[in-house]
């Protein structure tokens, strides 16, 4: 089986192929496998997004703007969390973690 990078690579070949559900399985694999990183779990909130599964976005980004914050970018977690908050406007943890933030 290929390593995470390249699995991750072929994740982004299938979405500039636009075959987005072909991305989220490859995403998928590297969560299930328990390889994902912000970059991954942001990419697949991208996708979830696009196929439609808002529930399953919000989750991802979630998840991303969390391992952004852990390692200090806290300009990534604010884009992540503001999105969010696009298709959750009354998500109660997001706002609260939004306005927890430094300023920009």
């Amino acid at each position: 089986m290929p390593g995470p990078a390249a699995r991750l690579n072929e994740a982004f070949d299938h979405l500039r192929s636009k075959r987005f559900a072909e991305a989220r399985a490859t995403l998928e694999q590297l969560v299930n496998d328990e390889l994902a990183d912000a970059v991954v779990y942001e990419t697949l909130g991208d996708v979830c997004d696009k196929l439609g599964d808002e529930v399953a976005a919000v989750d991802a980004w979630r998840l991303a703007a969390s391992l952004w914050l852990s390692r200090q970018q806290v300009k990534r977690a604010r884009g992540l969390l503001e999105l969010l908050l696009i298709l959750r406007p009354d998500d109660v943890d997001a706002n609260e973690l939004l306005a927890s933030l430094p300023p920009s």
